[in-house]
């Protein structure tokens, strides 16, 4: 059977990476499988799976279990998953032309599908800016806090603007 090649996003990269890098604390020896990190996680295969192959942007709970399980601070892995750029927003849409993977409800789809409103590009900058420096100060707080502060950082953002893509 062929193997199917990782997806070309920055989380699947961070993960396959963080995957390969990972030491088991009992045995010394390096990586852990899909499979052992679903168990280790409680996050399924197949949801592993999508993230690795098939580049889907998990919800905020698997983010914050990967976050948890790698020692990773979890808007490091926000921004990964839903700071897409302008290809990205097209190759979601392809894929899912009813925008539920932006997080959108498109009416009436037809072959052309209407894009989602964005940012101005400088403003999409600015943002992404303030994301990197806020990313910076959780970095800073003990993991416990850092959970706490992402879930209610995602509950803001998700009643906000109504998606986590940007």
């Amino acid at each position: 059977m062929a193997e199917l090649r990782r997806a070309d996003t920055p989380l699947a990269k961070w993960l396959a990476s963080a995957m390969a890098r990972w030491v088991n604390p009992q045995t010394q020896m390096p990586g852990i499988s899909q499979r052992k990190l679903a168990e280790e996680t409680g996050i399924s295969q197949t949801q592993l799976h999508e993230i690795l192959k098939k580049a889907h942007s998990p919800g905020p709970d698997i983010l914050k279990r990967l976050a948890e399980f790698f020692g990773a601070n979890p808007l490091t892995l926000f921004r990964l998953a839903y700071f897409v750029d302008e290809d990205r927003v097209e190759q979601l849409l392809e894929e899912d032309p009813s925008g539920s993977a932006l997080g959108l409800d498109l009416d009436d789809v037809t072959d052309e599908v209407d894009r989602p409103d964005t940012l101005d590009p400088k403003v999409a900058t600015q943002v992404l800016e303030l994301f990197q420096q806020l990313e910076a100060l959780l970095a800073q707080l003990p993991p416990e806090e850092q959970r706490e502060y992402f879930a209610e950082f995602v509950k803001d953002v998700e009643s906000k603007f109504g998606t986590l893509h940007f």
